[in-house]
């Protein structure tokens, strides 16, 4: 009995917690030292019954049939907020719900503009819309010989959640190829130039970039980005071989109000010629705490596909993404703590399946090299949902794991005090 007291004492101490919890995130450093003590053991309990995939209680948020035929910008998950643009009120309308407390709040612009594109932030929601006038190219009195034309404003739209303030900045256009909030700030990055916005200040930068991006890191705070780009050497071929390309590290900061380059760094791609091509602008992937990076794709199915992150120093990070047996690259992934994910893939038999997986990343190269390698494996595959092919899209994070169904969004918290309230229900 003493021997059996003595070990459960010792399993429990916060030592050991932070131990096993720096494992399993494979970070390194002690990321659990800035939580008070009594948090220490709860957010245990999160990791381990979310690596299981049993939720302590299952919540669903009831949404329109329509979101499944809309692209995956119409609904946003993060920071234990669930948003998605109104089909019912011709897409003017974003309503937002606290998972938490079930508190739901709806924003729109005064004119009611067609909102898309939608990202939310611990502070901030932002949308994209499209504003249309109709303009003179002649005195009114000639206006009857089809003297009219219809123009279109394009407009960022920012909103404070807890105030409901809202700001917006007008963008170049609407071929975007990034869109990220994080804390205060919101970028917009295009072939060749970013859009940096503040919403304390209300002021917007534009800069220019050389080079592909494929992953954008933004603080919450400070005007500051970093970024990752696929720079040409000697051609513009659509393979990305370490003969014809490389990495550029940037970071900018603004002085004297503009933003200025100031370092930068070259590498060799970090995996091997021609396997991988370049990416498009509508093949990114929002990565973990503040960053969205392009997910390259592999010529052979059997090679993984990855994406690039960048470290708190500004290291290089490779992140692999796995291709079960049987299955095909069609994956979604969802990041629901640092070091595990939500993934899923399609399985194709007698039945066409959506399976639901979880994996955990290990380093595979040591810390010490340049470009740290990340291997996400399966540790857990969860059992069929209920109809074959009822995931639609899946998000993670904060203690949630949420994936959408045919009409309603289904809700799994590891934290065992959760219950569903206001605009969630419990699941039956």
């Amino acid at each position: 009995m003493e021997v059996s007291k003595l070990w459960n004492e010792t399993l429990s101490s916060l030592s050991v917690l932070r131990s096993a919890y720096m494992y399993a995130t494979v970070t390194g450093k002690h990321v659990l030292d800035t939580l008070p003590a009594e948090h220490v053991e709860r957010w245990i309990k999160r990791r381990t019954k979310a690596e299981q995939g049993r939720p302590f209680t299952v919540g669903k948020l009831l949404v329109s049939p329509d979101h499944l035929d809309t692209d995956d910008e119409q609904m946003f998950y993060a920071n234990g907020m669930f948003a998605w643009v109104e089909t019912g009120t011709d897409k003017s309308s974003i309503c937002l719900v606290h998972l938490n407390t079930g508190e739901k709040r709806h924003f729109t612009t005064d004119n009611r503009e067609t909102l898309g594109n939608i990202h939310v932030s611990d502070t901030l929601v932002a949308a994209i819309s499209m504003r249309g006038y109709v303009s003179n190219l002649k005195p009114p009195k000639h206006t009857l010989n089809g003297a009219l034309i219809f123009r279109q404003n394009r407009y960022c739209h920012v909103w404070e959640i807890m105030t409901g303030t809202h700001k917006s900045f007008r963008l170049t256009s609407l071929n975007f190829h990034h869109f990220l909030t994080h804390g205060v700030k919101v970028m917009v990055s295009y072939e060749d130039n970013i859009i940096h916005f503040c919403f304390a200040t209300g002021i917007a930068r534009t800069f220019a970039i050389e080079g592909l991006i494929c992953s954008a890191s933004l603080h919450k705070s400070d005007d500051e980005l970093s970024l990752i780009c696929i720079r040409d050497k000697t051609g513009h071929g659509s393979e990305l071989s370490q003969a014809d390309y490389h990495l550029q590290v940037e970071k900018y900061t603004v002085d004297t109000n503009v933003f200025i380059r100031t370092w930068s760094r070259y590498e060799e791609l970090p995996f091997q010629d021609g396997v991988y091509r370049r990416p498009g602008p509508d093949e990114t992937l929002r990565a973990y705490q503040g960053q969205v990076s392009s997910m390259l794709y592999p010529y052979e199915r059997s090679n993984p596909r990855l994406y690039l992150s960048l470290t708190d120093s500004d290291q290089i990070a490779v992140h692999r993404m796995p291709v079960l047996p049987g299955h095909i690259e069609d994956m979604d992934v969802a990041w629901f703590d640092q070091g595990l994910a939500f993934f899923t893939q399609l399985q194709f038999g007698g039945t066409r399946h959506v399976n639901i997986g979880i994996g955990r990343e290990s380093l595979s190269s040591p810390s010490s090299t340049e470009t740290l390698s990340y291997e996400l494996t399966l540790a857990r595959l969860l059992p069929h949902p209920p109809q074959p092919d009822s995931v639609h899209r899946i998000w993670a994070g904060d203690g949630f794991f949420l994936y959408l169904g045919r009409s309603e969004v289904w809700v799994w918290c590891f934290d065992e005090d959760w219950n569903p309230s206001g605009a969630l229900s419990l699941a039956s």
